[in-house]
């Protein structure tokens, strides 16, 4: 958690009191209401289908909680939420009890469907039995451990688009693919009524001030628990939790909140980290390669070799095209600038090195594509037509990485000085090709934490169609003309 962003929000809600429109049950409205009002924001408790279009549009964020339900609460609910995600506000709904009774659970997945919030906050059960229709809840309280939700908490978040929050011992924030918690409370919170549903409230206060879903939840969270250990060290006793808990709200301050915030996050595998695993038997398979075991020992027959360099020839004429399109694509200056010139420096230390072998192994003439080199240029203009950057750097990669890996491989070996395809060796084996190949890596590593796991997906498919390509590429030499 970035404890400035959570200081200058907690200052943002009391400086720009964002009005929250809490569609909310009988219980939870007094307290939901009094603890806004202590933080700095203003609360609005309307149910009235007529005047949802009009107290939407006035309001900072919306707060839905089917707590008290019937038929008509629900036309209310349904009118403000498709009013508000027309007009682009915030919605946070805690379906409070879904799984205790199927009216619940099909209200609650209505309003998903139909209202798509940005937020859901609910406790363990609740968010499990969104996902999973077997599991089922004792009421509004949880059976379950906010521990063991929090794979459900990630199903429901990639499935809806929105942040989930579970609360519970330790509150969890997920949005499929960032997770952090919030470990701070009381257990003595939950035998006072209409905490949970307070803190749906809270955190649609923090929604109306900060445009990010995820960070909001956190910081809404993270003022209830903070706020809720404050109140216990006053008086450990229910009755004084109520009064203790809204004076904590009202005097926090936000170098009080960043001191005492115990949250965490989960850090998630690189996305490089499991595409270089789905290719590690395709790398296994380069590096045993009768080609690549044949150049290492200097053996492989030179018609092999002049078969495949004829046709990488032709494929890296293709590649700097791409490149010089991928540098097109970039936003960013500096990576602009790098593919040019990689795709610029690139042509010429091929060229330079080309014609050096050519001369060696008295190379001449233009040959035709095969049908491997087709492929592959094929794939790579197919996906560069796409104009979806990490998709199109996933497609580029391969011919960076592989190349490297097999240069360095080859290069840890030990190479005869009369080896004569040292050269080739050593250009893939240089440091200069490893920089350039991190380069890549870290680029479209930044580039994948913005993506949805989906796409993460389909950028690893992409890659290991482009590993699978390489392959291909180095069987060219075995392949009789």
């Amino acid at each position: 958690m970035n404890k400035e962003n959570l200081k200058r929000d907690l200052a943002l809600v009391r400086e720009k009191s964002p009005l929250v429109h809490n569609i909310t049950n009988y219980v939870a409205m007094n307290f939901s209401a009094n603890a806004l009002l202590a933080i700095g924001a203003s609360p609005v408790m309307a149910h009235a289908v007529e005047e949802m279009d009009d107290m939407v549009a006035i309001a900072s964020a919306l707060v839905i909680n089917i707590g008290t339900l019937d038929a008509e609460w629900v036309r209310g609910m349904m009118a403000a939420g498709r009013a508000a995600h027309r007009m682009s506000k915030p919605i946070v709904l805690d379906p409070v009890g879904a799984g205790a009774t199927p009216y619940r659970t099909e209200t609650a997945w209505e309003i998903i469907r139909e209202c798509h919030p940005t937020i859901i906050r609910g406790n363990a059960s609740e968010i499990m039995a969104l996902v999973n229709a077997d599991i089922t809840s004792k009421g509004v309280d949880s059976s379950q451990s906010s521990d063991d939700a929090v794979e459900s908490a990630k199903q429901l978040a990639k499935t809806t688009g929105a942040v989930v929050v579970i609360s519970g011992a330790t509150d969890y924030i997920t949005d499929g693919t960032r997770t952090e918690t919030i470990s701070n409370g009381s257990p003595l919170m939950t035998r006072v009524t209409a905490m949970g549903c307070t803190a749906s409230s809270m955190v649609g206060a923090f929604a109306g001030i900060n445009p990010d879903a995820f960070e909001a939840a956190l910081h809404g969270m993270a003022v209830m628990g903070i706020c809720g250990e404050q109140a216990v060290e006053k008086k450990a006793t229910p009755g004084s939790l109520l009064t203790n808990f809204v004076d904590a709200l009202y005097t926090i301050t936000p170098e009080e909140l960043a001191s005492r915030v115990n949250s965490t996050h989960e850090e998630l595998p690189l996305w490089s980290e499991s595409a270089f695993e789905a290719v590690a038997d395709i790398m296994h398979s380069i590096e045993q390669y009768e080609f690549i075991q044949k150049m290492l020992d200097g053996t492989l027959p030179q018609e092999q070799f002049v078969r495949y360099l004829q046709q990488d020839k032709i494929y890296l004429k293709e590649y700097s095209r791409d490149l010089y399109a991928v540098a097109d694509m970039m936003t960013d200056k500096a990576e602009g600038d790098f593919f040019r010139a990689t795709a610029k420096e690139g042509m010429e230390s091929e060229n330079a090195m080309q014609a050096m072998l050519s001369e060696r192994f008295g190379i001449s003439g233009e040959p035709l594509p095969v049908a491997t080199t087709l492929r592959y240029t094929r794939f790579l203009r197919h996906y560069t037509d796409t104009l979806d950057i990490p998709v199109v750097l996933a497609a580029v990669l391969p011919c960076y990485w592989v190349y490297n890996e097999v240069g360095k491989f080859l290069v840890s070996q030990h190479i005869s000085p009369h080896n004569p395809y040292r050269e080739w060796i050593q250009t893939y084996g240089s440091p200069e090709m490893d920089e350039a190949t991190r380069y890549v890596v870290s680029l479209i590593d930044r580039m994948a934490k913005g993506c949805t796991p989906e796409k993460q997906a389909l950028m690893r498919r992409v890659f290991v169609e482009g590993c699978a390509l390489e392959l291909e590429f180095f069987m060219i030499g075995l392949q009789e003309s």
